[in-house]
């Protein structure tokens, strides 16, 4: 006796990304971003207020710097003090969960099909796997997809504000999902929303910060000249693998416009958002977020024979179901930090006052060492973006070293061992005192 063809090979696909939350939610931890946002939640927690200044640095120590995340940054610190970092993987899978179910459900809603939505979730997956770790970034990948998602279905509209609002409170991309509803407003001409953007706006308005959450914007780009130095806002290579999917959904798309599956007035929707996908690596999950509603539309004709399934084959397959659901459970925890991307072992051969670093050890020293130790750079460009510029130069080995170290009385460095800056140092006659096969410490003899 043969049955419908549930729980076929597409039944199993859209469990992909399921697989892929869970994977790397176990993977160590990378980010050095997450780990100064664990510290300021502490800092915050300690003080009763929100940061309004840097409290992390000696090179900006005092200067005027709100922190965006700081609802996030207020549960990183209380999972934090209560299950050390063992909070990182269930919290990344839960968020990750939010994400995929979203987009899962716009897609869904468009398609109606398992074959056409086991294809676009697994190029969501595939894309968005290099995305998914803990820094707070990824709250907003998941209230983006909820904010595609309500503004999809009229019924959730009335939950916008309070998707806006916790938007606000974690992350400054806020106004990418501002300009997403907007451009579906003009695309749609539903120009009664104008009265719901003002609501939204006063909800952004009225988190910690109040008006500072404008503020926070125009710091940010105040100091765009300064992410040129940050690899996350290079721009994005449409041949890699991670970011093929990409390219394939410009593809779908024009395929679709060709069909008649698109109409002009989607551009206003399409065209923005398509730039901001080409704009720099950091800008690729938002913009795929957004364009969902029409990538999907490109696999409204996607038609693959599925065979029908006998009873023992259904339950072949409803045994696989169930153990890619188990699999991220069963993957050993490889958590907690990376020694290979944090200097884990040479921090406790400190022994100077002001090191000298890059960017990514100063989230980590951040995280070990405040507030015994304070850092000279870490990855805030809007609060770094004058310092930024002299940094590279003399990470690069360039004549300006000399008046850093003795503008801030740097007595020790360390850095990866391909920086030019550490055989300038030996030239100038400062002993290596520590090395492992990533960094290497130095001091004056």
């Amino acid at each position: 006796m043969s049955r419908r063809p549930w729980f076929s090979v597409w039944h199993l696909l859209v469990l992909a990304p399921w697989v892929v939350v869970g994977i790397a939610a176990r993977s160590p931890i990378r980010d050095n971003s997450f780990l100064w946002h664990v510290r300021a939640g502490t800092a915050q927690m300690e003080r009763g207020a929100v940061l309004t200044a840097d409290p992390f640095s000696f090179t900006a120590l005092g200067r005027p710097w709100r922190t965006q995340s700081w609802l996030a940054e207020l549960g990183y610190g209380w999972l934090e003090g209560r299950f050390g970092l063992g909070f990182v993987a269930p919290m990344v899978m839960a968020v990750g969960a939010v994400f995929f179910l979203a987009l899962g459900t716009v897609a869904y809603r468009r398609l109606r099909r398992v074959t056409p939505l086991a294809v676009y979730l697994v190029l969501t997956a595939v894309m968005a796997a290099g995305f998914l770790n803990p820094r707070p970034v990824i709250f907003s990948y998941a209230l983006f997809a909820l904010v595609v998602l309500a503004d999809e279905d009229r019924r959730l509209r009335w939950t916008l504000p309070l998707l806006f609002w916790a938007w606000a409170s974690v992350h400054g991309s806020f106004v990418v999902g501002g300009a997403y509803l907007l451009f579906q407003a003009i695309r749609r001409r539903e120009w009664g929303r104008w009265r719901e953007g003002l609501v939204i706006a006063l909800a952004v308005s009225v988190t910690a910060h109040g008006l500072g959450v404008w503020q926070m914007l125009w710091a940010f780009l105040g100091g765009r000249e300064a992410l040129a130095n940050i690899t996350e806002w290079a721009t994005p290579s449409l041949i890699s693998v991670p970011l093929a999917p990409l390219f394939l959904g410009i593809v779908g798309l024009i395929v679709a416009g060709m069909r008649g599956r698109l109409e002009a007035r989607d551009l206003w929707v399409i065209v923005p958002f398509l730039a901001l996908a080409l704009s720099s690596n950091r800008s690729v999950i938002p913009a795929w977020i957004a364009l969902a509603p029409f990538v999907v539309r490109s696999l409204e004709d996607l038609r693959i024979p599925t065979r029908t399934l006998d009873r023992r084959q259904a339950r072949v397959n409803a045994a696989a179901a169930l153990i890619l659901v188990s699999l991220p459970f069963l993957v050993p925890l490889d958590g907690g930090l990376s020694d290979e991307v944090f200097p884990v072992e040479a921090v406790t051969r400190l022994e100077g006052e002001r090191l000298f670093h890059d960017d990514g050890t100063g989230g980590y020293l951040i995280f070990s060492q405040w507030p015994d130790r304070l850092v000279y750079i870490d990855d805030r460009a809007e609060l770094f973006h004058s310092e930024l510029p002299e940094f590279v130069e003399a990470r690069g080995g360039r004549a300006v070293w000399r008046e850093v170290f003795e503008r801030y009385g740097i007595d020790e460095v360390l850095l990866r061992e391909q920086d030019p800056l550490l055989e300038t140092l030996r030239l100038a006659g400062w002993v290596e005192v520590y090395r492992d096969d990533t960094f290497v410490l130095m001091r004056p003899a």
